[in-house]
């Protein structure tokens, strides 16, 4: 490939992933919460509404422990938990895709950095994200498994980052709206707690190995590997293995004139020609809050570089809403929370 070739697929690759104009920010996405939109207490006092926060909560009839049993035993003939009580939904239903959460490329003059330069912004990012104790978000996935492009996901989402401590409570798709997780490092014998919604919420609360085949089942990471630290550390060992493999210079682009909801960011654009045979992603694209230093968004595409052919998402993690340092407690991942819908 001569210099002009190369030069001609990287002006073609930003073209194809390009955002239409216009697009409604996360707060008027369908269902969009509020919860992560309460002020923090002066002095960083913890809020006390956030044990009230994500609760969705619809009323049902008690039933004895015996009338659940039997419930319990006509799913089991069913087939439903042979199919798999799982903490998320994908499997393109074809529901329609969100629109982005108000992004916003530079257009403008970008500045070509080095692997090295690239991997100094993912560190200052892990950084931003490691002196955090914890923080509450709203958070967009689109993931494709086995070749098919899953239903976009939206949760809200609270992380406290000693002892690692999770809690999920999905409103996209509209199949698992309502279904909670809770995650805690060395507690329940390492597994995640988790409820299903309709005929799944009657088998209550269930006790699941995080990397086990039905938490899984839908994902293509563990409730283990969520969040922003997670994710920019993952992105900065996938450009060091890169390197490892003799992967010749990625085409790197930093746009300053960048945002994500309203925010403003520096997007970096990654361009691999010819393709790196370690891995499928071609294009990469990463949100950097200019104010928080945190990588809020990524997104990952296969593509032959080809100008008629669009490019094929891999994979896409957004965060918006986030509010840092909430003073999260062992409440918020507690599933004795009276907030919270696991019995």
């Amino acid at each position: 490939m001569t210099d002009g070739e190369y030069e001609e697929y990287i002006e073609a690759s930003l073209a194809a992933i390009d955002y239409r104009k216009g697009l409604s920010r996360a707060n008027d996405l369908p269902n969009a919460s509020t919860r992560a939109n309460r002020t923090q207490q002066p002095g960083g006092a913890k809020d006390p509404s956030l044990a009230q926060e994500g609760r969705m909560k619809t009323s049902t009839s008690p039933r004895s422990k015996p009338t659940k049993r039997l419930i319990l035993a006509a799913l089991l003939l069913a087939g439903v938990v042979a199919a798999g009580v799982y903490w998320n939904r994908g499997g393109g239903t074809g529901m329609p895709a969100l629109p982005d959460a108000g992004v916003r490329v530079g257009e403008g003059e970008y500045v070509k950095l080095s692997r090295e330069e690239l991997l100094g912004l993912l560190s200052e990012a892990r950084a931003a994200a490691a002196k955090l104790e914890d923080y509450s978000a709203v958070m967009l996935k689109h993931e494709r498994l086995d070749g098919e492009l899953g239903d976009e996901q939206k949760m809200f989402l609270k992380i406290r980052h000693e002892p690692f401590s999770v809690y999920l409570l999905f409103e996209l798709p509209e199949g698992s709206k309502g279904q909670e997780v809770i995650y805690v490092e060395g507690q329940n014998d390492g597994e995640m707690w988790a409820h299903g919604v309709g005929l799944e919420g009657l088998l209550g609360t269930l006790s699941l190995d995080p990397e086990g085949w039905t938490a899984m089942r839908g994902q293509k990471y563990p409730i283990t590997s969520i969040g922003m630290l997670n994710l920019a550390e993952r992105i900065a060992s996938g450009v060091e293995e890169a390197a490892e493999r003799g992967e010749t210079e990625a085409d790197v682009r930093l746009f300053d004139d960048a945002a994500i909801d309203g925010r403003e960011c520096r997007a970096v654009t990654i361009a691999r020609m010819p393709p790196d045979e370690g891995s499928p992603i071609r294009l990469m694209r990463l949100f950097l809050d200019k104010e928080l230093g945190l990588l809020v968004r990524y997104e990952a595409y296969d593509w032959s570089g080809k100008k008629d052919e669009k490019p094929e998402l891999v994979e896409k993690y957004t965060y918006v809403d986030v509010k840092p340092d909430r003073g999260l407690g062992d409440e918020d991942f507690d599933t004795a929370n009276p907030d919270y819908g696991f019995e």
